[in-house]
């Protein structure tokens, strides 16, 4: 980073601590017709151009974001960047409903944490034409074609024990990684949690060698360009997420108040059904088939997007060359270039990566089946709640196949049907 660019940096830092401190604006913004970014310890907003410059921006300008454009080529998804250059994406509060025909969803953003609607959908239908519920309201059975379900990635679900990966309040919106978790390279600045491995079951080796019951695990870094983090169990990565928060340890600038976890299927959900309304792109994204071929153990390559969004064959590459920031020399298909932007929600590089494709991310969340319980462990301490319980989704008997609302499984399950 040269001067102008901490300068411009340190700048937005001040007046974005200023906007918190006075709250200018409210949580909706009335010009954008969308719930404003959350900034938080760590986070500087950033517009980032097609080439890949990443550019401080004051949290006040009209550049920073614009979710409601006539051409999708001007749509742009607030960033922002953590201290250690980690890039993360807005997700604001939502309803929405699915189009069986279309494969879409119509999207309307909702004001703050309430459930008043914005003026149109997505689809350009006035909020006056619609019907907003939670899931806990709805007709079993169904829902008629005016209703839009409030996404329950944005619900207080302590009174529907969290059925539907909702949270222990109602939020106006969260910050997604821009890319799957990749292992931090030498110009990363690898450094060392106090997080160390409990279960190397997977695999005895990694990016960075051999692994041990004991070792310390290195920070995950959510750029474009890097090594897809596989290798280990959900366990390990649970706590890991969850220590990205203390303070003075971690290289994001975060502290306890950011809420650090493991993605749920719910947050997941909403992202894909945001990715697949006219506020996204609309479609499915691109996919991501980049793999090193086993070199150094690597499975994947963060923020790559082959020419479709159906291409299953992996597309085995040299790991030095697919890897780091110098786009100049990487081949078609990073997410810097048309092609690698494909891949992203919103057809550009404004929007998340590596929704389609990649390696299989884990979720938190656990089964409870009657007879036995799956990833119970993470949340419960013999029969008492841990505070990590809000980081779940309580999968009841059947409950992942037939009544579990935004996670896109069930919904989008019964579309192709």
């Amino acid at each position: 980073m040269n001067a102008q660019e901490r300068e411009l940096e340190e700048l937005a830092k001040f007046n974005n601590a200023i906007d918190n401190i006075l709250d200018i604006e409210p949580d909706f913004n009335e010009s954008k017709g969308v719930n404003r970014p959350q900034l938080a310890s760590g986070l500087t907003p950033v517009t980032i151009d097609g080439s890949g410059t990443i550019t401080p921006i004051n949290s006040r300008s009209s550049e920073w974001y614009d979710y409601f454009v006539e051409d999708k080529k001007d749509l742009k998804w607030a960033n922002a960047k953590s201290n250690d250059g980690s890039l993360w994406v807005w997700i604001p509060r939502f309803a929405y409903k699915l189009n069986s025909s279309s494969h879409t969803a119509d999207i309307i953003f909702l004001k703050g944490t309430t459930d008043e609607p914005a003026d149109t959908t997505s689809e350009g239908k006035s909020s006056e034409d619609v019907t907003i519920k939670r899931v806990q309201d709805l007709v079993t059975g169904g829902t008629d074609s005016e209703t839009y379900i409030v996404h329950p990635a944005f619900c207080n679900g302590t009174d529907t024990n969290y059925a539907n990966g909702e949270w222990s309040s109602d939020i106006a919106g969260f910050w997604m990684a821009k890319f799957e978790a990749g292992y931090a390279m030498n110009e990363d600045n690898p450094q060392n949690s106090e997080i160390k491995y409990e279960d190397i079951s997977y695999n005895n080796s990694n990016y960075y060698g051999t692994r041990s019951v004991g070792t310390q695990i290195k920070y995950p870094v959510f750029k474009g360009s890097r090594p897809s983090i596989n290798y280990i169990c959900t366990g390990d990565a649970f706590r890991l997420c969850d220590a990205m928060n203390e303070s003075g340890k971690n290289p994001y600038g975060f502290i306890e108040a950011v809420d650090t976890h493991m993605t749920k299927n719910s947050e997941w959900g909403a992202v894909a059904y945001l990715s697949q309304s006219g506020y996204g792109i609309g479609r499915e994204p691109n996919t991501n088939n980049i793999t090193a071929g086993g070199a150094n153990t690597i499975y994947a390559i963060t923020g790559y997007g082959a020419n479709g969004s159906s291409v299953e064959a992996s597309n085995t590459v040299n790991l030095t060359q697919y890897t780091g920031d110098n786009f100049t020399n990487q081949p078609n298909g990073n997410w810097t270039t048309p092609q690698g932007q494909g891949a992203s929600t919103t057809g550009n590089i404004t929007g998340v990566y590596d929704m389609n494709g990649g390696v299989w991310e884990m979720v938190s969340a656990y089964i409870n089946t009657g007879t036995s319980n799956y990833g119970k462990e993470s949340f419960t301490d013999n029969a008492t709640p841990k505070s990590s319980d809000k980081y779940r989704t309580n999968y009841g008997n059947n409950a992942i196949t037939y009544n579990t609302k935004g996670d896109a499984i069930n919904e989008t399950k019964r579309l192709e049907q």
